[in-house]
């Protein structure tokens, strides 16, 4: 064996270990001196010894004895080092990968809602037995119909119903489309029905034609107790604006002055040739 190689190959131990040879002489049982001793080729630690120091540092006693590391050893920290690598590598493209899927996502969600144009229209009926109280949002490629209240101001409002049932059609080229309905209610005046009712609808679809219309109603059949059926037909007005309200009604659009005094009522004729005196 050659003293000073195992020496120097004990030295590189414990300084791998970040230990001074007090620390080094301690885990051993020994004096620092005798470690001193083995690291300057004076000494050489006995085969107790030298087995203390290979269960300590887990290193192969033939490593200890030939004073450097086997090849096999040597290959063994070369594919750990690199298979530590290869992990990094790998958390690494996984973090990115990550950060650039966030990224996306963020971008789709501001882009989609920079180029988004809402809409919002209020609901109202022609109906004068019923209010109507609602909101339709128009965008891009979403409608949403929401309809908080509806308030049943006609005079039989005390009459309970054996069944009440609510439904929302849209009619177009004359064809009535279910588009929901409410749940049904037994034994109840039409006001505490309506009390409940909620609707809310989305409707996806590009360049969305649905609610853009006066063609929407809600129908109301409430069924007395003799089986008879009452249908509510509450036509639905999303604006209000004049043009749609006309139309829903079945009334021209038009203005109309009222003067009291008829010779000027009769001048105001004559420049305005076509207008209507009543009266």
């Amino acid at each position: 064996m050659n003293q000073e190689k195992i020496g120097k190959y004990i030295r590189k131990i414990r300084k791998d270990n970040n230990l001074s040879q007090e620390k080094f002489a301690e885990k051993l049982g020994v004096t620092f001196q005798a470690v001193s001793k083995w690291e300057n080729g004076k000494n050489l630690p006995d085969m107790a010894i030298l087995k203390a120091i290979s269960d300590e540092f887990n290193i192969p006693i033939d490593d200890i004895i030939n004073g450097e590391e086997s090849s096999s050893c040597k290959n063994s920290c070369s594919c750990t080092t690199n298979s530590k690598n290869s992990n990094n590598k790998y958390i690494l493209v996984i973090v990115v990968l990550f950060l650039i899927l966030i990224i996306c996502i963020i971008f789709l969600f501001f882009n989609r809602t920079s180029h988004s144009n809402y809409q919002i229209n209020d609901v109202e009926t022609t109906n004068n037995k019923f209010k109507v109280s609602g909101t339709v949002i128009k965008g891009d490629d979403r409608t949403s119909l929401i309809i908080n209240n509806v308030n049943y101001t006609g005079d039989d409002e005390k009459i309970i119903y054996k069944e009440l049932n609510c439904t929302l059609y849209e009619e177009n080229n004359n064809t009535k489309t279910k588009l929901s309905s409410c749940d049904s209610s037994k034994d109840s005046t039409l006001i505490d029905y309506l009390k409940n009712i909620k609707i809310k609808m989305d409707h996806k679809a590009v360049n969305c034609p649905m609610f853009s219309k006066s063609n929407l109603s809600i129908e109301i059949v409430a069924t007395e107790e003799d089986g008879k059926n009452i249908t509510y037909n509450i036509p639905l007005i999303i604006d209000g604006n004049i043009e749609e309200l006309s139309r829903a009604i079945g009334k021209v659009n038009k203005a109309t002055l009222a003067i009291k005094d008829e010779n000027m009522a009769k001048q105001i004729k004559k420049i305005y040739n076509g207008g209507e005196i009543i009266g």
